[in-house]
């Protein structure tokens, strides 16, 4: 009629708790994991974050004007230059800037993300009445 058990030991029960503890320790990371953003989605949300933050000043001839995330993994700056289109040598702006692109997509840390994910780096110029003065693709690649 009754049985007579032996009770468990106080090890058991520790190892039964501690493997059911760890199984819904599983269990809920996996349920309410968070989604893996692709790299156009963080783009995205780098150029919203940059766009609260903006008109930030560059120096004192240019401006940061806002930021986009675009089709095909590119990033494009909107740069604003406080002078007339008239007065800006096209040349030197192209070629100064690239430089200093290339220079800090090698040396800035923050810049690895941009290499690891091959996003292309779209600098465009404007003058101090909006009209397009030139602009620059780097793609991280080089």
């Amino acid at each position: 009629m009754y049985e007579i058990r032996k009770k468990q030991s106080l090890l058991v029960r520790i190892g039964i708790g501690i493997f059911v503890l760890l199984l819904t320790t599983a269990l809920l990371k996996t349920l309410f994991k968070e989604p893996v953003l692709t790299v156009s989605e963080e783009l995205r949300e780098i150029s919203n974050y940059t766009n609260k933050q903006t008109p930030i000043q560059i120096d004192s001839l240019t401006e940061l004007v806002n930021t986009q995330a675009l089709v095909g993994n590119k990033l494009r700056y909107n740069i604003l230059i406080k002078n007339n289109k008239e007065n800006i040598d096209t040349a030197t702006l192209l070629n100064g800037s690239k430089l200093r692109i290339k220079n800090m997509l090698k040396t800035d840390p923050k810049a690895g993300y941009f290499r690891e994910n091959n996003i292309v780096l779209v600098y465009r110029f404007i003058d101090i009445d909006g009209n397009y003065v030139c602009e620059i693709e780097v793609p991280t690649k080089e």
